[in-house]
């Protein structure tokens, strides 16, 4: 699919009042469907940032300043920006990599009970006991600073707040 008439044709021939597997009650718009096509990202973006792949096809531009890929993309970030103002990252594929593992890990060892935080708050301190787990507004080596908040990937040790 390259054009917007041949995407919208595409869905409609599945989930249209027609299609192989109906869904509406009627074929949608190609503004309906952009705003379908975009809920499943926007969840994403709004919580564990799951990838999202395009077919080369939907670069082509199939009028001036307009291709799948913008349009969808445009359609989405309208969306993020109605909920937040957050700034969006986009890691190489290494850094997401070892983001994606870490996020493994820490809620791994929430589901097992193999970590443990300690809170001192007179002394400002934390103690992680157990497994490495994601821990914010750390005074530690190594964090990193998103929206102004620190966020740190920490494991076995003490540190101030």
């Amino acid at each position: 699919m390259a054009t917007a008439d041949q995407a919208l044709a595409a869905y409609n021939g599945v989930y249209g009042p027609s299609g192989t597997s109906p869904y509406w009650p009627r074929d949608l718009t190609y503004e309906e469907y952009l705003g379908q096509e975009t809920n499943l990202a926007l969840y994403h973006l709004l919580t564990d940032g799951g990838s999202h792949y395009f077919h080369q096809a939907n670069l082509h531009v199939y009028a001036p300043g307009r291709s799948l890929v913008f349009d969808w993309l445009e359609t989405l970030l309208a969306k993020y920006a109605a909920y937040t103002d957050l700034p969006l990252l986009s890691p190489s594929w290494g850094e997401y990599g070892e983001y994606a593992l870490k996020r493994y890990r820490h809620f791994e060892a929430l589901r097992t009970g193999s970590s443990r935080v300690v809170i001192d708050p007179e002394g400002r301190r934390v103690r992680v006991e157990g497994k490495p787990l994601w821990v914010t507004g750390i005074l530690a080596p190594g964090c990193e600073v998103y929206a102004g908040e620190k966020r740190c990937f920490l494991g076995r040790g003490e540190y101030g707040f």
